[in-house]
This record gives C-alpha cells, sequence and structure tokens, in this order.
C-alpha cells in the first residue's frame, strides 16, 4: 500500500438513472459517444490516468492541478454541444492511496464531495487547486466562499467556473472559435494505428486531441476532428506505429486537391511517452499551420487587395505581421482596413486592428498611428457594438481603452473576461501578456507567454511573444534571461526595435555597458529621436517599478531624457 500526493477529478453524469430509464438504449450510446470520443482521448491528452470507473462516473488520476483542470475545462466545453449528457466535476489535490484495485484518501474524498457541490456543466476546485494554477487559469474561475463538504473534518473553500459562456456554438475547449465559413478548412483525421496494445490506442487518442487542441487556437482557421474531410478542407493525417517500446509518427499535411503541403517523421519512445507527447503535440501543431500559411499565402500571391475577399484580407493581414517591423505593420494595418471595408460585421478584423494599431503605437511607429488614428476611433465605436460577440474584441476594446486614457481597470477587467471565456486561444493568450506588460504586472504577463510558448511555438507572432517575455522578464528584474529571450526574436527580425530596447535596459541594468550602447544605437537606427519621454507618451505604460526599471536601463544605456 502506497500514499502518493496527485491531483484527482471526479465526474459524475448527472441524472444517469433517470435516463437509463427513459431510455436505455439512447444512453449507452451516449454514453459511449462521450467516453470514446470526448472524455478518454481528453484525459489522456493531459497525462490523465483513470482509476475508477463507476458506469455514470469517473475517478481520474494526473501529476498536476493544471492537467486537472485544463482537461476538466476542455471536457466540460466539449460535452457543453451535446444535448443528451450532462457532467459535475470536482477536482481536489491530496494524499491517495491504491489498494485492491481501488483508490482511496483525501484526494479522493474531497473531489467526490466537490463534484456533487457542482452544478451541472461545471468544474468546482479546492482552494489548493486554484492556487496552484498560473495567471491564465485563474480568471475562469469564481469565489464561492468557504463550504461544508458532508463527511469532511474541515471546511473547504471553493472556487467554480460555471457553465461554458460560449458566443457561439463553434466554441470548442476554451478556443474563440470563428463562425465564418470563408477561413481556411483543416481536418483533422484520428491519429490512425495498427497496434492493438492499450497503451498504444491511448496514445494515439492522447494525440488527436492535442492537435485539435493546439490547432483550434487559431481564430484564422476552421479546424476539427473529421473522419470524412469535406472536398474543400486541408488535412493532416497521422500514422503512429510501434515496434516493443520504439515510436514512430508520420505525419502529412495535404492540400484540398491532395497536394502534400509537408510531411515529417518523429521517432520516440513508450517508456517517455507523456514527455514525448507533450513535445509532438505543440511541434506538429508548429509545422502544421506554417505549412497551411505558407500555402495560403503561394495563394493570395497573386491576388491585390480589390481582388480578395474579407477573409483573404484578414489572413494576409496575419501573415503579414510576423516580423512587426514597418513595413509588416503597415501591410497588416492595410490588410485588416480592406477586410473591414468589405465587411463592415467582421469582428476578427476589428479586433485585430485595434491590436495592431496600439502595437505599432508602443513599437514607435508614429507615421503609422497619425495615418490610421481617424479610423482607430472608428474601429473602437463599431467593435463596442459586438463586445459580447468574441473575446478578442473584448480585449482588443480593453487595450484600445488602455491607449486612450491609460485606464488599467477597464484592461485588467477585459483581460480577466477574455480568459475566462478563451483560455486557450493563442491571441486572447499573447496580447493578455501584452496587456499586464503594460500594466506593469510582469508575473501574469509572464504567465501568459509561457504559456504561449508551450502550445503555439509557430508563426506569425513568435517575435511578438519573445519580445512580451523579454520585457516582462526586465520588469521582474531578470535581466539574464530578458536577453535571451530578446536575442530570440530577433533571430527572426533585426528590424523589431521593442528587442533592441529590452537588450539596451536588462545590459545596462548588468553593467554590460558596450551590450547595451550597441543595443540602443540599433533602437535608434530604427527608431531617429527616440527618447525617454517619446516613449511613456506612445506606450502609456502605467507607473509601476517595472515600468521605471526599464525606463532607468534605457537611460544608463544612453537614451536621451528629450522634452517633458
Amino acid at each position: 500500500m502506497t500514499r502518493h500526493l496527485a491531483a484527482i477529478l471526479a465526474a459524475d453524469i448527472v441524472g444517469y438513472s433517470a435516463m437509463m430509464g427513459a431510455d436505455q438504449e439512447g444512453t449507452l450510446t451516449a454514453l459511449r459517444s462521450l467516453r470514446s470520443e470526448v472524455f478518454s482521448p481528453t484525459v489522456a491528452g493531459h497525462r490523465g490516468k483513470v482509476v475508477k470507473s463507476m458506469g455514470d462516473g469517473w475517478l481520474v488520476e494526473f501529476g498536476s492541478s493544471v492537467d486537472a483542470v485544463t482537461c476538466a475545462m476542455q471536457v466540460q466545453d466539449r460535452v457543453a454541444g451535446q444535448d443528451k449528457i450532462r457532467l459535475r466535476i470536482g477536482i481536489h489535490i491530496g494524499d491517495i492511496v491504491h489498494e485492491d484495485e481501488d483508490v482511496f484518501g483525501d484526494g479522493v474524498n474531497v473531489a467526490a464531495r466537490l463534484e456533487a457541490l457542482a452544478d451541472p456543466g461545471t468544474v468546482a476546485i479546492s482552494d489548493a487547486v486554484f492556487g496552484s494554477l498560473d495567471g491564465t487559469l485563474q480568471p475562469s474561475f469564481d469565489d464561492l466562499g468557504t463550504q461544508e463538504l458532508k463527511n469532511i473534518a474541515r471546511p473547504i473553500q471553493v472556487w467554480g467556473r460555471g457553465k461554458s459562456t460560449s458566443v457561439s456554438a463553434d466554441r470548442v475547449s476554451g478556443n474563440a472559435r470563428s463562425s465564418r465559413t470563408g477561413f481556411p478548412q483543416l481536418a483533422v483525421l484520428p491519429v490512425s494505428s495498427s497496434d492493438a496494445r492499450e497503451e498504444i490506442s491511448e496514445l494515439a487518442s492522447a494525440l488527436t486531441a492535442d492537435f485539435a487542441d493546439f490547432l483550434g487556437g487559431a481564430r484564422w482557421l476552421k479546424s476539427s476532428v473529421q473522419q470524412d474531410p469535406s472536398p474543400n478542407a486541408n488535412v493532416l493525417e497521422t500514422a503512429l506505429r510501434a515496434r516493443g517500446d520504439r515510436l514512430r509518427l508520420e505525419v502529412r499535411v495535404l492540400a484540398p486537391d491532395g497536394a502534400q503541403l509537408w510531411t515529417g517523421k518523429y521517432d520516440g519512445s513508450l517508456v517517455d511517452s507523456f514527455d514525448w507527447q507533450d513535445e509532438i503535440g505543440s511541434e506538429v501543431a508548429s509545422e502544421t499551420l506554417t505549412a497551411l500559411l505558407d500555402h495560403e499565402r503561394a495563394r493570395l500571391a497573386g491576388k491585390t487587395l480589390d481582388e480578395m475577399s474579407a477573409e483573404e484580407c484578414y489572413v494576409s493581414g496575419l501573415m503579414s505581421v510576423e516580423l512587426v517591423d514597418w513595413d509588416a505593420m503597415s501591410s497588416a494595418l492595410e490588410c485588416l482596413t480592406a477586410a473591414i471595408e468589405k465587411d463592415p460585421s467582421f469582428t476578427e478584423a476589428y479586433s485585430d486592428a485595434i491590436v495592431y494599431y496600439f502595437a505599432a503605437s508602443s513599437i514607435g511607429y508614429a507615421d503609422l498611428t497619425e495615418l490610421y488614428g481617424e479610423r482607430f476611433g472608428q474601429w473602437m465605436a463599431e467593435a463596442s457594438a459586438h463586445v459580447k460577440a468574441s473575446p478578442m474584441i473584448e480585449l482588443a476594446l480593453g487595450i484600445g481603452m488602455f491607449r486612450r486614457a491609460g485606464d488599467v481597470t477597464v484592461l485588467r477587467r477585459a483581460i480577466c473576461s477574455a480568459l475566462r471565456r478563451a483560455p486557450f486561444t493563442i491571441e486572447v493568450v499573447l496580447f493578455s501578456g501584452w496587456g499586464y506588460a503594460w500594466m506593469g504586472e510582469p508575473e501574469p504577463a509572464i504567465d501568459c507567454f509561457r504559456q504561449n510558448d508551450r502550445t503555439n511555438r509557430f508563426s506569425p507572432f513568435v517575435a511578438a511573444a519573445a519580445a512580451g517575455l523579454s520585457f516582462a522578464l526586465l520588469q521582474s528584474g531578470e535581466d539574464e534571461e530578458a536577453i535571451l529571450e530578446a536575442k530570440r526574436g530577433l533571430e527572426l527580425t533585426t528590424e523589431f526595435s521593442t528587442l533592441h530596447r529590452v537588450i539596451a535596459s536588462a545590459a545596462a541594468h548588468l553593467g554590460r555597458m558596450e551590450e547595451a550602447y550597441e543595443a540602443q544605437r540599433e533602437n535608434e537606427r530604427i527608431n531617429p529621436g527616440d527618447t525617454i519621454q517619446t516613449g511613456w507618451k506612445r506606450n502609456a505604460f502605467a507607473d509601476t517599478p517595472g515600468t521605471r526599471r526599464y525606463y532607468e536601463g534605457l537611460r544608463l544605456a544612453g537614451m536621451p531624457e528629450g522634452d517633458e
């Protein structure tokens, strides 16, 4: 009998007995579908192990609270689209004991009581679990107060995530999916395998779930797991082969006409299959999205903006922004403006235009902000009428209000709400990180950028993410790491002046003055006449210790003060 610490997820099907009495065959069919298509793949995708199955519920063991909570949120979001079955889920972290093919302990007892406390479609977690979550997941939960749980001696502080507040039926696993039909489509075929071993089958299901989750974070792509792809869809086709403990995943990305856009092979071992799964999930997603964007870039190369659809203009803008230099930001804003003119109801275009405008201002592209200044006001006005349509719209409006009036309260509220609605969407996580950094709150900013780096290591936001993380690290005093992250961004683009300013400030704080002076010279080359005062004015940074530290480093690096 061994005792160890684990996060336990307790899930129960609401009204199971009544459902069986009313329609036994239909209930069992729905249960099999839930288990094979939703519950088992999602659990496997987050390193969970079902330790007990009760017919109408499960106990699942996880090595971390973050894995357990992320799994629970994604299961509930996926089940939310079904009419037949609803779940209650409770999660606690505590000691458990395995004995006689059963599991006991504080972790199990409290998780089970939390599950009973939860409303249908919701997740209830203990304070111990909530405290272990980072800044990207905590906003999803409300304080439900201290609760007396049956047969639990001590009161438990409980936090709850309510029913899915999806803004459209397309929301899946915390991703803000667009309902537009003009975006590129991707069919994710279930990972195939001819090996009948249970661990291989579970790994294949887990990889399928990972691919769907990672790819679902791209708002410009209509992706879903499909057995029979539509004729207009690109296809992600994967096969898992095993010989003993050796693994090989073979991957192909195909265009709708059958042309091969990318192929790859990944070798691993069952011995470390969890780590291999994590690495492969993000790597395949990265390569797939890069291949699809390259395919779109080639397809659209011969078209002018006038010849493109609104969605094509939007995707062109997304592809343009990758290098974050003046040309990139100018092209991105031009494309988004065209998308809005073609379709004034295009909410995704409004949100991105607002954010890119603020980014251009923050970097120092004054001529662009002057050129699009009047449109910025129009975008803000139009977006405010659609705030409920998209979490990214809500976040963009918060950023826009911060740009106009330095309103930290509005921006913080917008970030928390956006992360609550779409905690796994690429742009929401990335720009929430930047929002926290602009407010001078580096810890949650670093949480956002770290999550982005774990799950979304692909263009077009790699340079922007590296700049954000390096800036937040500088604010928190981690100068060496800030420089390393900034240099990672410079491997992609040497014309993104924020990266040079971070290096200048961080190097100056470390006393590496030649490095600091050189980085400031590069910033001056890109942004002639840049000063401390112009930086304050264009960024509307909150006046916090981290922000003051940034500018103090730039002073040491030789940036002039400028006029008050």
